[in-house]
């Protein structure tokens, strides 16, 4: 068998210059969502995270070894495809 090796989907992530908003990000095989969450003060109702931004993904990626990185305010998501093993088409006896 072999093993098909593909480069990495990159994304760059707006992060806000506020420290009462935290970025989430939430990743699947096939897709990356971004959510917003901002500290509550007191008498604000409370209600979840508001999605920035989704991006979905022909081929899949492996969630388990995406990096990021912060760099100038951005978030940098690395996010490899997953290694597809092939079949060499040889014949067994």
């Amino acid at each position: 068998m072999k093993t098909i090796q593909t480069s990495p989907i990159s994304r760059v992530v707006d992060c806000p210059q506020d420290s009462n908003v935290t970025t989430i990000l939430s990743l699947t095989n096939h897709s990356l969502v971004v959510f917003r969450s901002r500290k509550k003060h007191a008498g604000e109702s409370k209600c979840g995270p508001d999605v920035q931004s989704v991006h979905q993904f022909s081929q899949e990626i492996d969630p388990a070894l995406a990096e990021v990185k912060l760099v100038n305010g951005t978030l940098r998501v690395c996010l490899p495809k997953k290694n597809h093993a092939i079949s060499g088409g040889g014949s067994s006896v």
